[in-house]
């Protein structure tokens, strides 16, 4: 699918059931974020297109990787397969295509004509200072290389043309913006609004920072990305996009951005981070918004499936009998990582979690369980903490270790302690007590309709 219209309108005509379109006007100020809890309340979080946006021209759309299934289907595979065809496709990176013009460009607006508050940008929380850009891919080339780097930026929108940002230290962005603060000048970037699932999960890959992630993107589209010139920066953005935000990270300026309701749930405090100055607005002439719900699942499940892909190879260095490997939900698709793998030595359970560790710096608490465990069924990996845990021989903590700085029990630049919980049954699970199991013949054989009207 090369766009974000053409992957809604095959989800519209192949799985109706996973998009939602309103006809009813919503308003951007809280009433979206309201919109998806309501259905994460029930468990549902298909895509949500709202074809009336007060106060905006513009239809919105949300929710558009906010599954497991609907990431799966951006990448034509299968949730079975979907981190199996992730590590696949991300080692075979596909360069993009220039070309002269694209629809991102059929409208043009520079100079005085910019107004960031013309867009539907969305104000998810109360304790947000105002509207945010929360879908919007970041695009930059480092200063002294060339290689682009794709990355989810939150933008606080604070006046027509000026947004404070939040890049996370130590992450690429933050290395590319201190190169050209060291040079005394500003970094060029453009925010493209408008991706389907496979731009997505691939500008958020782990790959090293020599590799251009609109290759890698280009990869799990399956189809090199159409590139086009930007107006204003000397930058190239996706030609099939929504809109584009071109501008400048400014050197050694900083100003207080948030606080803002973050993955983690919570509202992170205000703190003196980098702007950006807006030079140019395009757009397609019928361009869709898209926001990201900060902190409902969409934000959660995106970054967990690159995570998934990566981590999976660095640990198999450490146990080449891992079997899988999990970035749930409910640790907040950044904290919580279910590891499961065929024992054989006592050891390789700690060893496993420290290689975890070490490939992801949000990672802070590593569950390790025997390869009888569905790591996706969280029901079975909290059985296993029940029944194949002691405290005092199996959680294993990392005082003083680096963490994110969204976390809000660890201290302000991320500091934590982590935790090792190996709940894999001891000594081994050949030795350990065996299974509550009913005849495979006697569960083929019962069915409740012939009991339960």
């Amino acid at each position: 699918m090369k766009d974000l219209r053409s992957f809604l309108k095959a989800v519209q005509e192949q799985m109706p059931d996973e998009i939602c379109v309103m006809e009813r006007e919503i308003d951007p100020r809280y009433e979206v974020t309201a919109f998806v809890e309501k259905l994460l309340d029930e468990d549902r979080a298909p895509i949500l297109l709202f074809k009336k946006v007060k106060g905006f021209p513009f239809p919105l759309v949300c929710n558009v990787a906010a599954s497991r299934k609907l990431i799966a289907f951006g990448l034509q595979t299968t949730p079975n397969d979907l981190v199996e065809t992730y590590r696949q496709r991300e080692s075979n990176p596909i360069k993009p295509h220039i070309v002269t013009s694209g629809p991102v460009q059929e409208v043009v607006r520079t100079g005085e004509d910019v107004n960031l508050f013309d867009y539907p940008h969305i104000t998810a929380h109360e304790s947000d200072p105002g509207p945010y850009i929360t879908g919007g891919l970041m695009i930059a080339r480092h200063p002294e290389t060339g290689i682009r780097n794709v990355s989810y930026i939150r933008c606080q929108i604070v006046d027509k043309n000026t947004a404070y940002l939040h890049i996370h230290p130590g992450k690429h962005m933050d290395v590319y913006h201190k190169s050209a603060e060291k040079r005394g000048v500003p970094l060029e970037v453009a925010v493209v609004v408008g991706a389907p699932p496979s731009w997505a999960v691939g500008s958020l890959s782990l790959v090293p920072i020599d590799v251009d992630e609109i290759d890698v993107m280009g990869a799990m589209a399956q189809q090199p990305i159409d590139l086009v010139k930007c107006k204003t920066v000397d930058l190239e953005v996706m030609a099939d996009g929504e809109m584009v935000f071109e501008g400048e990270i400014l050197p050694d300026v900083r100003e207080t951005e948030g606080p803002f309701g973050e993955f983690t749930g919570y509202a992170m405090g205000a703190k003196k981070r980098e702007v950006l100055k807006v030079k140019a607005v395009t757009h397609r002439k019928d361009a869709i918004y898209q926001a990201i719900s900060s902190g409902a699942t969409e934000h959660c499940i995106l970054p967990a499936i690159p995570k998934e892909a990566y981590v999976f190879k660095i640990a198999k260095g450490a146990c080449p009998t891992i079997q899988n490997i999990h970035v749930p939900f409910t640790g907040r698709g950044r904290f919580h990582y279910y590891i499961s793998i065929d024992k054989q030595t006592p050891g390789q359970p700690r060893n496993v979690a420290m290689a975890v560790f070490g490939a992801d710096l949000l990672a802070k608490h590593v569950f390790v369980v025997d390869k009888d465990i569905d790591i996706f069924d969280e029901r079975q990996v909290l059985w296993a903490l029940a029944t194949r845990v002691q405290g005092d021989r199996d959680i294993i903590p990392i005082p003083g270790a680096l963490g994110s700085d969204l976390d809000p029990s660890s201290a302000g630049d991320g500091v934590q302690c982590k935790l090792i919980i190996d709940a894999t049954a001891k000594p081994s699970l050949a030795k350990f007590p065996v299974k509550n199991k009913v005849p495979e013949e006697i569960l083929a054989k019962i069915r409740i309709k012939d009991f339960v009207g």
